[in-house]
């Protein structure tokens, strides 16, 4: 991770449908794009990439982080 690639999600209200964001916790990292967002309660919904899976990220368990295009 470096600071040209990565950058903290510090306010729910930044994060849109759509953008490729990280979700960390210890060794536990939650990469997908985000589905839906609930600023009010803390919540961010991600599709995985791994998975394609649904995932909600409570935003007080997880520090968030965007996720830059490498190639931009």
């Amino acid at each position: 991770m470096t600071a040209d690639t990565h950058s903290r999600i510090r306010r729910l209200t930044d994060v849109r449908r759509g953008e490729l964001i990280e979700a960390r916790s210890g060794q536990t990292i939650l990469r997908g794009t985000v589905y839906d967002t609930a600023p009010g309660v803390g919540l961010v919904w991600i599709r995985l990439e791994a998975s394609h899976a649904r995932r909600a990220v409570q935003s007080e368990d997880f520090t968030l982080w965007h996720v830059r295009d490498q190639a931009a």
